[in-house]
């Protein structure tokens, strides 16, 4: 069995997007914390998330209990071909760890990882991207 382990590292800040003039519901402005970037380097996690982290909508995410978000890199390319979209890259998903030999076959509630955080499953959830169910599911850490 291979160790699992966090390939990259992402943190960003709640953007506002859309036209605050927008006639179309579509158009109207809205604030997400989806937007991430690399940080290249080592960075702290406290109780509700990563340092520098934003998160847009606190009811829904974040907290002690959502704090930070992983995702297997090996769904990307699911993506890509579900999607026909080859845009979609490692951390195209929001997530704070961007990890490799771990995902919802072998993460649970309860199980400490190697990276010294319990992890779980999260429930099934829409997809960001066409209200498409996931065939595969992120998990939140605390």
């Amino acid at each position: 069995m291979t160790k699992p382990f966090v390939r990259q590292l992402f943190t960003g800040k709640v953007k506002r997007m859309g036209d605050p003039n927008a006639t179309n519901s579509m158009d109207k402005p809205w604030e997400s914390g989806i937007f991430k970037t690399e940080t290249g380097r080592r960075t702290w996690a406290g109780e509700t998330g990563l340092i520098g982290d934003e998160i847009a909508d606190k009811k829904n995410h974040g907290g002690p209990e959502k704090a930070i978000f992983a995702y297997p890199i090996k769904h990307y390319d699911d993506w890509k071909k579900d999607l026909n979209l080859n845009t979609i890259d490692i951390g195209g998903m929001g997530e704070n760890l961007a990890v490799v030999d771990m995902d919802e076959s072998s993460v649970c509630m309860g199980i400490r990882t190697d990276l010294a955080m319990p992890c779980f499953k999260s429930p099934s959830q829409d997809a960001l991207v066409g209200n498409r169910q996931e065939d595969f599911e992120p998990w939140i850490s605390r």
